[in-house]
């Protein structure tokens, strides 16, 4: 074991410096304080601000659209005048987002807000790239897997707390928790514009001066590329686009807008299904579990990039795919706290040993110049497929709450046909 860390600390040492540890730090400090919040995000929206479960569903759609709209800009502004300007002005804005998600005494208000941050978000295309810029091709996946397992650590702890503030402080204590979170992204832009440094090369060097119609034209420019980076595409990228479609499609069913890193089982409606809803957890069992899921992601997010830099990535996903559409049935079947935690353990394990495949597969089909635009155009197509999943997700989940689990299950299936016919293993 002794030599086993000593091997990783090893591996890992050139890569914690510079950009990337100041990206992963500042990430993680943000993942801390959402993870107090956003597993109750919608029993908050609920219960505490009147919303419904179509108006929920709705504010899911809205936001993965608002998504699409900045994303295509964000990449395209990304590689056009460098990494460092995007993320410091959209950090900015993010700051101002939460602080009216903060303010919101009303579905209306947080509305607002909600909306306001997802439109703030093309900034993440640039955080994202920079992060790739700056790992080495041979030390990608454990790269990610460093990044994913320091947000883990800070993180893992927040959802058992966030469940114990909404306990014994119900409304008032989230109000306080949006507010430490609007403070954070502050001090996360704040940081960002004193120490992050450019890490595109060949950036546009002819500082045009920045006007409405410079703006509106280059945001054209930028969506007018989906076509051509879709055409440029090869086969074994296409066919992982298409297969993050069919997936994020039936995810966002329920509420699930994150589908990787382990957390592809905590959603929205997974989280109202589970306490107040069918199963009736209490909201610390319900953070617990989501605690177990971050464990779970420290534990074993560095052997998987390990596995990922030094086996293969296509059948990691492959099995990733098919087991999480075999539990998705399972859960929809508990009923009892030890069941719901069997069937998330087991997802949170499988789910974390693929993220490095995930991620790693996609950035070795993606010379560095395209990095931006392939990004912007997945998140584009990824937030129009979760657009209509979610929209129709709030409106099935009232019907019936079992429903959208089950064609979630159905779609997960097409993604993992999807991925053994088209995807292929790289060369790195």
């Amino acid at each position: 074991m002794a030599n086993y860390i000593k091997s990783i600390t090893k591996d890992a040492h050139p890569l914690m410096q510079g950009n990337f540890l100041l990206v992963t730090l500042t990430v993680s400090w943000i993942t801390f304080w959402r993870g107090l919040f956003n597993p109750y995000m919608s029993v908050y929206f609920k219960e505490s601000l009147g919303g419904t479960y179509f108006l929920l569903g709705t504010l899911l759609a809205i936001g993965r659209i608002s998504t699409a709209l900045v994303s295509i800009p964000g990449g395209y502004f990304c590689d056009q005048y460098g990494r460092r300007k995007v993320m410091i002005i959209g950090g900015h804005l993010s700051t101002l987002a939460s602080f009216i998600e903060f303010l919101a005494f009303d579905w209306q208000g947080y509305l607002i807000g909600h909306l306001s941050l997802f439109f703030s978000f093309f900034w993440t295309i640039a955080e994202q790239a920079v992060l790739m810029d700056s790992m080495p091709p041979e030390k990608r996946g454990l790269g990610f897997a460093l990044n994913s397992t320091m947000m883990g650590l800070v993180g893992m702890i927040s959802p058992y707390v966030g469940g114990w503030v909404y306990t014994n402080y119900g409304t008032a204590g989230m109000k306080t928790v949006l507010l430490g979170i609007a403070i954070a992204q502050m001090i996360k832009g704040i940081i960002y514009q004193i120490f992050l440094k450019e890490s595109l090369e060949n950036q546009n060097t002819n500082h045009e001066k920045a006007n409405h119609a410079v703006i509106l034209k280059q945001t054209i420019q930028s969506f007018k590329s989906i076509p051509e980076t879709l055409k440029w595409m090869p086969k074994p990228l296409l066919g992982f686009c298409i297969m993050n479609l069919f997936f994020l499609l039936g995810a966002s069913l329920t509420g699930t807008q994150q589908v990787i890193m382990g957390h592809q089982l905590l959603g929205s409606f997974f989280s109202l299904y589970a306490t107040v809803d069918v199963i009736s957890l209490s909201m610390i069992q319900w953070g617990f579990i989501n605690t177990m899921v971050g464990g779970i992601g420290v534990v074993l997010m560095i052997p998987g990039g390990r596995l990922t830099d030094k086996y293969k990535k296509r059948i990691p996903i492959i099995i990733f795919i098919v087991v999480t559409s075999i539990l998705i049935p399972a859960f929809i079947f508990c009923r009892t706290y030890y069941q719901v935690m069997a069937v998330i353990v087991i997802s949170a394990i499988v789910g974390t040993l693929v993220t490095p495949a995930w991620r790693a597969l996609q950035l070795d089909y993606t010379p560095p110049e395209m990095r931006g635009k392939v990004q912007s155009v997945l998140q584009i197509l990824s937030s129009i497929s979760s657009f209509f999943g979610s929209l129709v997700g709030g409106y099935l989940y009232g019907f019936s709450f079992a429903l959208p689990f089950w064609i979630y299950a159905f779609f997960a299936s097409l993604a993992a046909i999807t991925a053994f016919l088209m995807i292929k293993e790289t060369k790195t």
